[in-house]
C-alpha cells in the first residue's frame, strides 16, 4: 500500500497476532489506508501501445485511480485472498 517493506512486513506481523486486516494494520502503525499513486501508469500503457486494460485485483482504489488519471478499466478481476498466516514464519 505504498508505506514501504519495513511497514509491510510491520502490518504482516498485526495481521497474524492480532487477525487485522491490511487496512487495519497500516492504521495500527499510524499508516494511511492507502499511499500508493500511479502517475506513472498512463505513460508506460501509451509507449507500450496499451489502450485499455482488464485490471487483475480485489482493490476498487486502483481501477478508480487509474480512470482518475485516463487509463481504460474495462473489467476488474478479483483475486483469491490470500490468508496471511500462510505468508508469516
Amino acid at each position: 500500500r505504498g508505506v514501504g517493506l519495513a511497514k509491510k512486513v510491520a502490518a504482516y506481523r498485526l495481521q497474524h497476532e492480532q487477525n487485522l486486516d491490511t487496512v487495519d494494520a497500516n492504521r495500527a502503525l499510524g499508516e494511511p489506508d492507502e499511499a500508493r499513486t500511479y502517475t506513472c501508469v498512463p505513460l508506460m500503457l501509451r509507449n507500450l501501445g496499451v489502450r485499455s486494460i482488464r485490471l487483475l485485483s480485489n482493490n476498487p482504489f486502483k481501477a478508480n485511480a487509474l480512470r482518475a488519471l485516463g487509463v481504460t478499466v474495462v473489467r476488474m478481476e478479483s483475486l483469491w485472498k490470500a490468508d496471511v498466516s500462510d505468508l508469516c514464519l
